[in-house]
């Protein structure tokens, strides 16, 4: 099955924003085990980021040009969302769009539009996502966070994306 997304003006680019670099170490079996990824700041002292980086690391955020220590506010695998916390002050926040009609659109016949099938409105679809880009923001042309970058599917050029409805649903209760 073909899957397309082919709804709003997504900016999978970084331009409009200045997106957070995390590292993350944690040891299993006496190994160390190195990781990175995006975050993006949706507070003075909030960052949120995908779950699958956050789960079981020690973290750190590059804060104007200084790496500070991050800890885990939140984190849930479905979605695979974290929310971090960080003492030190992010000039730079972003808000996530108030409402989003999307529509994901599949299809077992190739590119013909009038074949394609609505099959979700939960995760978006979008291309060329590599290592590292896991918790990135997707911004509208508007500046506004519509999805964050959760994972990609290597030889398929697709990237599976967390939608601000369900980053929504995921931040209620640590307001």
């Amino acid at each position: 099955m073909r899957i397309v997304c082919i709804s709003l003006l997504l900016l999978a680019s970084l331009a409009h924003a200045e997106a957070l670099r995390i590292r993350g170490t944690e040891i299993k079996d006496g190994r160390t085990f190195k990781s990175v990824a995006t975050g993006v700041a949706i507070g003075k002292h909030r960052v949120l980021t995908a779950g699958h980086m956050a789960d079981g690391a020690y973290l750190e955020i590059e804060i104007n040009r200084e790496w500070v220590e991050a800890k885990v506010v939140k984190l849930s695998t479905d979605p695979d969302l974290a929310l971090l916390s960080v003492d030190v002050k992010i000039d730079k926040t972003y808000k996530l769009v108030d409402s989003m009609k999307l529509k994901v659109y599949a299809s077992d016949e190739g590119n013909d539009i009038r074949n394609w099938k609505t099959v979700s409105s939960k995760i978006l679809i979008v291309k060329s996502a590599v290592n590292g880009n896991s918790g990135a923001p997707v911004f509208n042309e508007d500046g506004k966070i519509v999805g964050i970058i959760k994972g990609y599917v290597a030889g398929r050029d697709l990237t599976m994306i967390e939608s601000a409805d369900s980053i929504r649903d995921f931040l209620k209760d640590t307001e």
